[in-house]
């Protein structure tokens, strides 16, 4: 697995931490007077290094569990990642996928809407969790999340392809062919966006078109 963590913040007991080692609490090292007091950024600095090493050596090792077959051992590994770095996105999605394929859904909805929670300026998670809900064919609950990830600037081709596919499931066929239309003019390069624009134009004009089958989460 490949690591991608996005950081934020230092959890509040790496905080806790950083307040020990500013506030001098290790009664060793208070015997001897630094030459040079450590302040609180480059104790918090020292302990998300800390923090990253562990973490990686952590999601290093579900690799070793995913061979063995033992997901659920993957799954504690994975929420006690996140707890380290709450900005860890794959991990949310990698914990929701394994749980939603081992037939724990309302599990995998309660990770995934943690890290929505905690990562409110990113688009990630938010097209992670419609995705998610789309695929589960819950399309009412996924279309706030994926119009969510689509406000964001950078979101990508496929938030916008999943969300006009989600109107169209829904019925709304206005809306998906405006998104259809976002897709080939932000994205012209996206072979996708003008055979399901055609299929939606046909559909707005009585002649079927069906609902684009099989979505696959590239588009």
């Amino acid at each position: 697995m490949k690591i991608n963590r996005f950081r934020l913040t230092a959890p509040l007991s790496v905080t806790a931490l950083v307040f020990l080692l500013c506030a001098g609490a290790d009664a060793n090292a208070a015997q001897k007077a630094p030459s040079k007091p450590v302040t609180r950024a480059q104790a918090i600095t020292q302990v998300d290094g800390i923090t990253d090493r562990v973490v990686d050596k952590i999601w290093e090792r579900t690799d070793y569990y995913w061979h063995d077959g033992d997901y659920n051992r993957i799954v504690g590994l994975i929420r006690v990642a996140v707890e380290a770095d709450p900005a860890f996105l794959e991990a949310y999605a990698s914990g929701a996928w394994l749980l939603w394929s081992m037939g724990q859904t309302p599990a995998a909805d309660d990770l995934l809407k943690l890290g929505v929670a905690r990562n409110p300026r990113r688009y990630e998670l938010n097209y992670e969790f419609g995705w998610h809900l789309f695929n589960t064919k819950r399309y009412t609950e996924a279309l706030p999340h994926l119009r969510a990830a689509s406000r964001f600037a950078n979101a990508p081709s496929q938030v916008w392809k999943t969300l006009a596919h989600c109107y169209d499931r829904l019925g709304r066929t206005d809306e998906s062919l405006n998104a259809w239309r976002t897709v080939v003019r932000r994205f012209p390069r996206d072979s996708a966006g003008p055979p399901n624009l055609r299929r939606v134009e046909q559909k707005k004009r009585g002649g079927g078109g069906g609902d684009g089958g099989g979505v696959r989460r590239e588009g």
